[in-house]
């Protein structure tokens, strides 16, 4: 084997942002309106005293629209429908079918309070594939902290059940705070032997929506690391499968040596996400549109100044851009930074400029 020699089959390319020209996922939120009052809803939900706004809520026919850009245009093979809560919809079966007819894989995200048998035997005849079910706690008294509302876990435990039943591919994720953070460890024995599932995820809180208005719940990046291991651990002790979702800073945390895969922001990137009023979102959490997929091709939206910047990372802090790092992790969470500043990453930086070699200093 020489190293040296060059093929001339062989095209070296640096490894660096830009490979990914289309996204590789989808998501589409039908409605705001939700049955629970989550403490960190991105979308800022306020229980079902959200009223029916038509303005706010694509028709039926505009999300058939809407799914098929995202499938011709896009070339997205799969599509998430999400919230609020998507259950609300009594159109929702309708709306699974139509992703079914153009040939996506289709899963739903959920709380699992309203997912009885019939509404989940409906999903089912229309073409669901998946469910991903919120769990925000292995107890009553942890999980309804936090959604707010009593039974809420009771009831997310059947959905979980029933799409069990009914032949759904099923899974937990838990969105960390601080006020289940002590939790966190106890889901891979609770999801196996309680839920009988043999997989769960987890994301870190984004300080957004309803979550920026409680600071006291928001778990810092140079926290997470240690229950990350725990969890890994207790994970691999279970025997169950655990993903984690959330961009991860790699000079505070390296996912990949951990086994959890590359955690970079997806926004306007690998993730096409549109709201419930049809504007494509960089991701779930951001407040800011960068284009209307009702008025607007995908193409010209994707391709358009808002969406290139967000690809191109120019969010991403200078000390980011100039990482080694860099390409891998894009700088983390931009929503993160914004709400909780840069004190963790200069704290980071200086550790690391003080010694070369990071894997000396356990940040990686």
């Amino acid at each position: 084997l020489n190293d040296t020699y060059e093929s001339p089959a062989v095209e070296k390319v640096p490894f660096e942002m830009g490979f990914s020209h289309l996204p590789v996922m989808a998501e589409v939120a039908v409605t705001y309106r939700c049955n629970a009052a989550c403490i960190f809803c991105y979308a800022g939900c306020n229980c079902t005293t959200n009223p029916i706004n038509n303005e706010t809520e694509m028709t039926l026919e505009e999300v058939r629209e809407v799914l098929r850009k995202i499938r011709i245009e896009a070339q997205v093979p799969s599509v998430s429908f999400t919230g609020g809560e998507a259950t609300l919809r009594p159109d929702l079966p309708e709306m699974v079918a139509a992703a079914r007819s153009l040939g996506m894989r289709v899963n739903l995200i959920t709380n699992g309070t309203r997912c009885n048998a019939r509404l989940v035997q409906q999903l089912v005849e229309a073409g669901l594939h998946s469910a991903q079910v919120s769990l925000e706690g292995t107890t009553a008294e942890v999980h309804e902290a936090i959604t707010r509302i009593r039974g809420s876990h009771r009831r997310a435990m059947q959905g979980v059940h029933h799409f069990r039943e009914a032949g759904i591919v099923v899974h937990t994720n838990t969105t960390i705070t601080q006020t289940n953070l002590h939790d966190a460890v106890r889901f891979p024995a609770f999801v196996k032997h309680t839920l009988g599932l043999d997989t769960f995820s987890m994301n870190l809180v984004i300080p957004t929506g309803t979550a920026s208005l409680h600071d006291a719940i928001t778990v810092r990046y140079d926290q997470i690391a240690e229950t990350l291991t725990e969890i890994l651990a207790e994970s691999q002790r279970q025997g169950v499968a655990f993903k984690w979702y959330s961009p991860t800073p790699m000079c505070l945390f390296n996912p990949i040596l951990h086994g959890l895969g590359n955690k970079g922001c997806a926004a306007c990137d690998g993730l096409l996400s549109v709201g419930a009023d049809g504007q494509v979102l960089p991701c779930a959490s951001y407040d800011q549109p960068v284009g209307d997929l009702l008025q607007s091709s995908f193409s010209e939206i994707w391709n358009g100044p808002k969406a290139t910047a967000f690809r191109q990372k120019d969010f991403a802090h200078d000390i980011c851009k100039a990482c080694e790092q860099f390409s891998i992790c894009n700088g983390a969470c931009p929503l993160y930074w914004r709400q909780c500043g840069y004190d963790e990453l200069f704290q980071a930086h200086r550790s690391t400029s003080a010694d070369p070699d990071p894997y000396e200093k356990g940040v990686v």
